[in-house]
């Protein structure tokens, strides 16, 4: 039997072939159809997209010129005072991974002095240069103050641990509950920036900027993080300590939370195709990537929602730029969407639609890029109605795009979908058949990149909230060699929350300025000027 016919199989079959049992179905969280799914899946793998071209300035990606601002912003503001506006914030993710790099070193040398560091990095050892520029430079982190004070409480001086050969206590320290306890806290609660007068969270930042381009007339701001239930008591706590100083400011926030559904994990497979199980035998389940959280983003009493990474914030002095551009996004997306609901208005009330068809064919081209397929033209008025009805009611994304500068991630192509037409989509690259030298080629030659950096309508012209799992494209996951105790395995991902999830929306990209993304993927990110204080 091969990878690719085991859809053939009756369900029972396929249950065997991957080792599954009735009791294993019985205590899953996933449906009998959603484990066979899966299964086949990962054996036969997803189908790449087919590239035509990326999109580049005036050909996929707008910019928006000067002289559109005023109207933009009034379009932002009418929205925002109207208490429309939430900020979604993807916040799952753990602090410890930001010091992956350094985790690893000390665990394989464990009595590295700095100079031995210094002398690996003079031998091009990258992770030794990684280390020697944390330990030089910690001083300069905003966290630095407590994590000399809890070594201290310890009876040890960090400036002694990190001139000796104690710098793994020095990560000790940073990562486990004897110290700072990074590892058992969300990225967000770390501390990433220092000022004259205070530190801040990255989790604090979303706030104080969100309430630039989110709050309402009584300057309530709306937010929603995306964490990890382990975490949900720390959070409230945090919040609730932090918010009566904002409030003294005269802030307001309306903050909720929500984890990643159990139902959306995926199950993993070995290589003999066999499922994945842990010591006690019971099948090891796994979050599925951040497309799951289309579940959590479907579930919000959202209007027009602000998506964004935790780890993509900044000092105050560079928010005004991001602060704009955001306003610009947002008043972009509500000046389309009202000509959108406009037509679609006209398109179910009149009578007569040949005029209209023609006006629409020209906003959508200009708009959205939208091209027909070639059996469009042999269409009647009634099914061109009905074309554009279904065309134009769907939910609606603008996405700030930034040059390309090497960042590893998705960027902004034209798509040939399964009904001939040719759309925009945000691509990351294990969507892509690199095998294809013609492919290879497009997706290597983008001009822009993804930066999470979304503004988007979820309400249609009605003011019903979509459905949004009817507009995702479920071939748009990807199977990915992991590793689990020791084990090589084959992991499903689901299609991801900003491509194949919002595959099928009405899209348009927008270039936006670098200074706009500032992610803290590594602890050493912290280091650059943008997260650093003024001297």
């Amino acid at each position: 039997m091969t990878k690719t016919d085991i859809s053939l199989l009756s369900n029972d079959k396929i249950f065997e072939k991957a080792g599954i049992l009735k009791k294993d179905i019985d205590n899953s969280e996933l449906t009998a159809e959603q484990i066979i799914e899966n299964v086949i899946q990962i054996n036969q793998g997803m189908s790449s997209v087919r590239l035509e071209k990326p999109c580049v300035i005036n050909d996929g990606i707008k910019k928006i010129e000067e002289k559109e601002y005023p109207e933009l912003i009034a379009f932002h503001s009418r929205a925002s005072a109207a208490g429309r506006l939430l900020k979604f914030v993807p916040a799952s993710g753990a602090a410890s991974r930001m010091y992956r790099k350094l985790e690893i070193l000390f665990h394989s040398n464990k009595n590295s002095s700095l100079d031995d560091l210094r002398i690996d990095a003079d031998e091009g050892i990258s992770e030794a240069a990684f280390a020697v520029r944390y330990f030089e430079n910690i001083k300069k982190f905003a966290f630095y103050p407590e994590l000399a004070e809890s070594v201290k409480k310890s009876g040890h001086d960090l400036d002694r641990l990190i001139n000796g050969k104690n710098l793994k206590a020095v990560i000790d320290y940073t990562l486990y509950k004897k110290g700072l306890n990074f590892k058992g806290l969300p990225k967000g609660l770390v501390p990433f920036h220092q000022y004259e007068n205070e530190k801040r969270t990255a989790f604090e930042e979303h706030l104080v900027e969100a309430v630039s381009y989110t709050a309402d007339i009584t300057g309530k701001s709306k937010l929603h993080f995306t964490i990890s239930p382990d975490h949900l008591n720390i959070l409230e706590d945090f919040f609730s300590s932090i918010l009566p100083e904002y409030q003294k400011k005269g802030l307001a926030f309306d903050i909720s939370f929500s984890d990643q559904k159990k139902s959306t994990d995926t199950l993993s497979l070995l290589d003999d195709g066999s499922v994945l199980r842990d010591s006690y035998g019971d099948i090891v389940y796994r979050p599925a990537g951040h497309g799951a959280l289309l579940e959590n983003l479907n579930e919000l009493n959202g209007d027009i929602v602000f998506i964004k990474n935790v780890d993509n914030v900044i000092q105050d002095r560079y928010k005004d730029t991001t602060i704009k551009y955001k306003k610009m996004l947002c008043g972009y997306l509500l000046k389309i969407q009202q000509a959108t609901f406009s037509f679609l208005n006209q398109l179910e009330n009149d009578d007569n639609p040949g005029a209209l068809i023609n006006r629409i064919e020209e906003f959508a081209k200009k708009t959205y890029c939208l091209i027909p397929a070639k059996e469009y033209s042999g269409y009647s008025p009634e099914e061109k109605n009905k074309y554009w009805t279904r065309q134009l009611n769907r939910p609606l994304r603008v996405c700030g795009m930034v040059k390309n500068e090497g960042h590893p991630g998705g960027g902004p192509f034209w798509v040939r979908n399964n009904r001939g037409e040719l759309t925009k989509q945000i691509i990351e690259g294990s969507q892509v058949d690199f095998g294809n030298e013609s492919q290879k080629k497009i997706f290597n030659s983008s001009t822009h990149f993804n930066p999470v950096d979304l503004v988007c309508g979820i309400r249609d012209y009605k003011g019903e909230k979509f459905d949004l799992l009817k507009f995702r494209d479920e071939s748009a996951g990807f199977v990915s060699k992991k590793s689990f105790n020791g084990k090589q395995i084959n992991a499903l991902e689901l299609p991801g929350l900003w491509n194949g999830s919002m595959s099928d929306w009405l899209t348009v990209f927008i270039e936006a300025p670098q200074i706009t993304f500032t992610p803290v993927k590594e602890i050493n990110d912290l280091l650059n000027e943008v997260h650093q204080p003024l001297n």
